[in-house]
């Protein structure tokens, strides 16, 4: 299972960007993976070939309408079938919340 964190974006195409950001998004939603849209990005869950293929989809997409892309890519990589998504910012609220979010000593 892999998790995914992009971001696609035009470049010199103006300060507006929201509409690309938005076909992209619905590109994602389209793709039936889980995923989770920040401020930042947008995060998948999926195989391998189904997260790449995603970023594939939004850049040859966004390429009909743009002469030139940006696009971030950071993934996390790891065997298991289970799914991971929110379960890492949980975890560390929750060691916030509760007083487990300093250094340990020994």
């Amino acid at each position: 299972m892999m998790m995914m964190e992009f971001s696609v974006f035009p470049v010199g195409s103006g300060e507006s960007l929201g509409a690309a950001v938005a076909q992209a998004v619905a590109i994602v939603r389209a793709s039936g993976l889980r995923h989770e849209v920040t401020d930042m990005g947008t995060i998948v869950e999926g195989s391998p070939g189904e997260c790449l293929r995603l970023v594939e989809s939004c850049l040859e997409t966004l390429a009909k309408a743009h002469r030139r892309l940006s696009c971030s890519v950071k993934i996390d990589y790891r065997t298991g079938g289970e799914s991971r998504l929110g379960r890492k910012r949980r975890s560390v609220l929750d060691r916030i919340e509760n007083g487990r979010g300093e250094k340990e000593t020994s």
